[in-house]
């Protein structure tokens, strides 16, 4: 290890996990999701209700549309909801998917370790778009001590 990496050596990941959030604040770091994987069962950020919600929706829409004007209509009308579904549905799925990493696992550390172990997750440098680290197999620790060290040299001032 560097003597550098020992300097930013924090008593726990909470405070790394701290350093990230004021990272990802001040726009240095940008968090991105696959969002398909994070929509799986096992996902720490999912909550599966809300695509059983959108699924409810159609089915009671359908039935209704079916009993009022016929199998025909009811057929189009699941033709439509389907695509409401793929239109709207899964992009508000996705925000919340966002909003629970930014609200919920950012700001608990239990939830980001099982967040980070499950994947679908990657921590990317704003000023370089190679610079990134993904979950599982990133060392996120490592890629918070690294932007700390680039936000530290860059307050740096020359002496007179």
């Amino acid at each position: 290890m560097s003597n550098d990496t020992l300097q930013y050596s924090f008593e726990s990941d909470a405070e790394y996990l701290a350093e990230l959030r004021k990272l990802i604040a001040a726009q240095t770091v940008h968090v991105r999701f696959d969002p398909n994987k994070l929509r799986g069962m096992d996902s720490p950020v999912v909550v599966i209700a809300e695509t059983e919600r959108w699924a409810l929706g159609m089915v009671v829409l359908c039935g209704v549309v079916w009993w009022f004007f016929g199998v025909w209509i009811a057929g189009s009308a699941l033709a439509a909801a389907a695509a409401a579904y793929a239109l709207f549905g899964r992009r508000a799925i996705h925000r919340n998917i966002e909003r629970r990493i930014h609200e919920q696992a950012l700001k608990n550390i239990s939830t980001w370790r099982a967040l980070w172990q499950f994947g679908g997750v990657t921590l990317e440098s704003a000023s370089d778009a190679n610079d990134m680290c993904a979950a599982p197999g990133g060392r996120w620790i490592s890629f918070v001590e690294r932007k700390i060290g680039n936000r530290d040299a860059s307050r740096v001032i020359a002496p007179n």
